[in-house]
């Protein structure tokens, strides 16, 4: 009961950003658990401060504004968990959506004319050698306020120039693996308008 109280604390801590994971242990000789592994993401109040939380579970969907991405806004974060531990959390994926590049020095843009592929970067957590923690977490905000579409040259672009998502809709896929061999896998969509 206490540790799992603990546990809840510490997730609640880790949502605030305070955390990225907890109670570190020695890895067990065997572990025969599978990892739990789910998304926390906070809602638009609608007027622009976080509402309430919400968990996404494996298949779920988190619809979000663009302007609502960042620390102190959505604070999407994805967490592996597990009693004893988790030894290893990673994320990455792939999505699709419109695009457009940073003002240049003369303040001109430039937009996809539809939507083009992109890949979202690995992102990871590893409990120290021979540990496992309560849960790794891992924070979204920076990858998906800059997710890269790529280097691209439409009509009337002088050079090639690199454009950002707008909004579109990114699928992340998520592993955490126990110390002995033990993997939990989720799978969460965010739709970015």
């Amino acid at each position: 009961m206490f540790r799992r109280s603990a546990s809840v604390g510490c997730v609640a801590l880790a949502a605030l950003g305070l955390l990225s994971s907890c109670k570190t242990v020695p890895a067990p000789t065997s572990d025969a658990n599978t990892p739990n592994v789910y998304m926390l993401a906070w809602t638009d109040s609608g007027n622009g401060t976080q509402g309430s939380q919400v968990t996404v579970h494996d298949a779920g969907t988190y619809t979000v504004d663009a302007n609502f991405l960042g620390p102190n806004k959505a604070d999407i974060r994805v967490y592996g968990e597990e009693n004893p531990g988790v030894a290893k959390l990673v994320v990455a994926g792939s999505g699709h959506g419109v695009c457009t590049t940073h003002a240049n020095s003369d303040s001109q843009t430039w937009t996809t004319p539809g939507a083009v592929s992109f890949t979202v970067p690995a992102q990871s957590k590893t409990a120290p050698a021979g540990q496992v923690d309560d849960f790794l977490a891992v924070s979204m905000d920076d990858v998906l306020t800059n997710i890269s579409c790529g280097m691209h040259r439409y009509a009337n672009m002088p050079t090639s120039e690199e454009f950002f998502l707008d909004g579109g809709t990114v699928t992340l896929n998520a592993t955490a693996s126990n110390c002995c061999g033990g993997e939990g896998t989720a799978t969460f969509t965010i739709e970015i308008k």
